[in-house]
């Protein structure tokens, strides 16, 4: 049985292999960068989906608490998929931040399920600058 929590706080090592379950990159992405996400983490709060000590999902997300909250990542393990887990965590995000704007962007996939969960689409421009 899947359990959700509020405030725990995944290993990076966890959070890698739902990245690397998503297909976002590859083992190589990720090798010896853990540091990174420790820090990214320590500044995130989170909503995560375990069966028994087993990460199988994770919301990631940033918030002032009372104007904007950015949901960073919403991913469930494929084989996870379709069972519920990401609007019983989306539905506790909402239960505690739901007083603020919730903004995330998302594939075409994850579209639906947001969907679903009374997110609208807007007309936003996505935007980003990397520099490395």
């Amino acid at each position: 049985m899947v359990h959700i929590k509020n405030n725990a706080i995944p290993q990076a090592h966890e959070a890698i292999a739902l990245y690397l379950d998503a297909g976002w990159g590859g083992q190589q992405h990720y090798a010896g960068r853990e540091n990174v996400f420790e820090k990214a983490f320590s500044a995130s709060r989170f909503i995560t989906a375990w069966d028994g000590e087993r990460l199988v999902g994770m919301i990631r997300f940033l918030s002032d608490g009372a104007h904007d909250t950015q949901i960073i990542e919403c991913l469930v393990l494929k084989a996870y998929r379709r069972q519920g887990i990401a609007t019983k965590m989306l539905t506790l995000l909402k239960e505690d931040y739901g007083q603020t704007v919730l903004y995330i962007q998302t594939t075409p996939e994850g579209e639906a399920c947001l969907m679903k969960n009374g997110f609208k689409k807007h007309r936003l421009t996505g935007m980003s600058f990397v520099n490395r």
